[in-house]
């Protein structure tokens, strides 16, 4: 696992930080149980560890869909006997299954949708004493000072520290205030609208958009990475035009 190293920026510590969070709320959503590893996967609605507290080393890579019954649509209450103490039974009963199941996937535990929300992050950071090792408050603040001394329109701070915190009014954000009665994108119909839906992965959004987002991206590192070696640092003004016309160049 990558470390953080002697002397992290803000921005990296900032990333280990999240990885380490997610860790503590993420598990496997049961579908079809053919890809979770019954006691080495973290699949049981149960926090911190989400994974059964009994353990058989000869069922190792036992898969949950080996605990199903014939039909699908139960638990092989026979099986889970023998393998599990009551309070992994119970756990795992109380976990419905479909008839016509999907495929088994992640999930974050601590919201109803399975979606992560920086509320719910800030709870399971606070339940685990994560908050001594997030980045700082100095360094958040200084950030954010930085941030809004940059010489960009009020609108476009605006909208960018509203997205940094969740708080544009999405049809997801809307619904969890009562606003609208549902979450879907109200240009392509997703059901779900979030932030970063709403902003990259909508079909409504014009792809020649998207591409100039991720030209620039680039280019700003590629930037930074030659400054670092020694190069003379090229003005606004060049290094906009140059990423236009590095976007003409990929799109033709």
């Amino acid at each position: 696992m990558i470390a953080v190293g002697r002397s992290p920026s803000y921005i990296w510590k900032s990333i280990i930080w999240g990885r380490e969070l997610l860790i503590k709320g993420l598990r496997k959503k049961v579908g079809t149980g053919d890809t979770i590893l019954v006691f080495q996967d973290p699949w049981l609605p149960r926090p911190f560890s989400f994974k059964p507290t009994s353990f058989n080393h000869s069922h190792s890579n036992l898969l949950v869909k080996d605990l199903m019954a014939e039909t699908r649509i139960g638990w092989n209450v026979d099986l889970l006997r023998v393998l599990f103490n009551e309070a992994d039974q119970q756990c795992i009963g109380s976990i419905p299954l479909c008839k016509f199941p999907k495929k088994d996937s992640w999930m974050w535990h601590y919201t109803v949708d399975g979606s992560y929300s920086v509320k719910s992050g800030y709870y399971v950071a606070s339940q685990l004493n994560l908050t001594a090792t997030s980045p700082s408050k100095d360094e958040f603040s200084i950030w954010w000072k930085k941030f809004w001394k940059l010489h960009l329109p009020n609108k476009v701070l605006n909208c960018n520290w509203r997205g940094f915190h969740e708080i544009l009014p999405t049809s997801k954000g809307l619904q969890k205030r009562s606003i609208l009665p549902h979450s879907n994108c109200l240009i392509c119909g997703y059901s779900n609208e979030s932030n970063g839906h709403a902003v990259f992965l909508c079909r409504g959004f014009r792809k020649g958009e998207f591409e100039l987002f991720l030209v620039a991206a680039w280019y700003v590192w590629s930037e930074r990475t030659q400054i670092v070696h020694g190069r003379e640092q090229f003005s606004p003004t060049v290094v906009v035009s140059r990423i236009h016309k590095l976007h003409a160049e990929f799109s033709e």
